[in-house]
C-alpha cells in the first residue's frame, strides 16, 4: 500500500516537474516569452469564479436516498446517511466524505469535485465501499435551471456490463438543500432515473 501511494505521489510531482521543464525547454529562463508562459500556467492553476459555485456544497449534511432497483414502477429502496464537505488544496477541490446505509448495509464514500480551468469543465471523482472501482465524470453548469450535469461511464458487475453511460444531476434548490439524481442512459427515455439523494444542511 505504501509503495502504491508513493508511486501516485511521484506521478503527481513528476507531472508538475515536466510542465516546468517543458516551459524552460521552449524558452530561455527570464525571457519575456517564458514569463508569459509561466503567468498563463499560474492563471490556469488558480481557482476562479467557476470554483465559487461549489461553495454551496461545503458543510455538513443529512441525506435520504432512493434506489429504483426493480424499475421506476416499483417502490424504491430507501436509506439515510450524512456527509461532510470541505475545501482542499487551496480552494481547488471540494472533498466529500459520506457515511450511511445502502440496501441494508453500511456505506462509506469519498469524492472530489473541482473545475478544470484549462478545459473549462467541472470534473468529479468518486469511490465507495460498494465496489473496488472508482468513477470519474465531467460536467457543465446551467445557471438558468441551477443544475450541474456530469457525464461519465460506470460498470455494473451484477449485469456484467462495462462502460455504461451515466448522467449525474445536481439540482441546487437553495443554500441549504440540493438533490442529486443518477440516470442510467441505456434505459428508455423518461425512465432513466435509478437513484435520488436529497441533501439538507445540518
Amino acid at each position: 500500500m505504501k509503495i502504491k501511494f508513493m508511486k501516485l505521489c511521484s506521478a503527481g510531482l513528476l507531472a508538475a516537474l515536466l510542465a516546468v521543464v517543458s516551459i524552460q525547454a521552449k524558452e530561455p529562463q527570464g525571457s519575456p516569452e517564458m514569463e508569459a508562459m509561466m503567468k498563463k500556467w499560474e492563471e490556469m492553476a488558480t481557482p476562479g469564479e467557476a470554483h465559487k459555485l461549489l461553495d454551496q456544497f461545503v458543510g455538513n449534511w443529512d441525506y435520504t436516498s432512493k434506489f429504483w432497483m426493480e424499475g421506476p414502477d416499483k417502490p424504491p429502496a430507501e436509506s439515510k446517511g450524512s456527509c461532510s464537505v470541505r475545501w482542499i488544496l487551496g480552494g481547488r477541490f471540494i472533498q466529500d466524505e459520506t457515511t450511511g446505509e445502502m440496501l441494508g448495509k453500511p456505506f462509506q464514500g469519498f469524492g472530489l469535485t473541482g473545475y478544470d480551468n484549462f478545459n473549462k469543465k467541472y470534473v468529479s471523482f468518486w469511490t465507495d465501499n460498494s465496489s473496488t472501482a472508482f468513477y470519474t465524470s465531467e460536467g457543465t453548469y446551467n445557471p438558468v435551471d441551477k443544475i450541474l450535469s456530469f457525464f461519465g461511464l460506470m460498470d455494473d458487475a451484477a449485469m456484467d456490463a462495462r462502460d455504461k453511460p451515466v448522467l449525474y444531476l445536481q439540482r441546487l434548490i437553495n443554500n441549504d438543500k440540493h438533490i442529486m439524481e443518477i440516470h442510467d442512459l441505456e434505459i428508455g427515455e423518461g425512465r432513466t432515473k435509478v437513484a435520488e439523494m436529497v441533501y439538507t444542511r445540518k
